[in-house]
């Protein structure tokens, strides 16, 4: 199955794995959104905020120390998935969301791709982007993907996930 309107490159192994989460009203999502749950306090309005247990975009993200490097270890550190639907603000909805597959995202800046390579989230100043990734050199943390086709001169990538439900951390803390 390709959709490249989802970002959905290939599901896993033949599974569409997905979560559904609770969407606040005054929140957009658009398909495509990389997403976090917000499973501990401080995670947003500069770390004022309480745990509410429900999904934003990565956009959404500014713990306490506001810089670029602290919102990608927190995006990586609390990523749920992709969305798989548009949520309209107004509306506090459940929305469905990847946490498992292939997806094609774009880059923030041309690069050569090498598979296995991290993939962070990317952002500008200290925002991270809802839709734009970009890759690591080796050793980062914030990883939120696996890159899984090379090549020179990408403006995409092709990466797998890993998210809260990849990896051996535990969802509910």
């Amino acid at each position: 199955m390709v959709d490249y309107d989802r970002k959905l490159y290939r599901e896993s192994w033949g599974r569409n794995r997905q979560c559904i989460i609770d969407i606040h009203g005054n929140i957009e999502v658009s398909k495509g959104d990389l997403l976090f749950v917000d499973k501990s306090n401080g995670l947003r309005s500069q770390g004022a905020s309480t745990a509410d247990w429900y999904g934003y975009p990565f956009s959404k993200l500014s713990g306490s120390t506001v810089t670029l490097a602290s919102n990608r270890n927190l995006a990586a550190t609390n990523f749920l998935g992709v969305a798989a639907w548009h949520s309209d603000s107004g509306v506090t909805e459940k929305l469905a969301v990847h946490v498992g597959g292939l997806f094609l995202f774009g880059l923030k800046n041309v690069r050569t791709l090498k598979v296995g390579q991290q993939v962070i989230p990317a952002g500008s100043g200290v925002t991270l982007y809802n839709q734009k990734v970009t890759t690591s050199v080796s050793g980062s943390s914030d990883h939120v993907g696996l890159v899984a086709r090379g090549g020179s001169f990408q403006s995409v990538v092709e990466f797998s996930l890993l998210t809260l439900f990849s990896g051996n951390t535990n969802l509910i803390t």
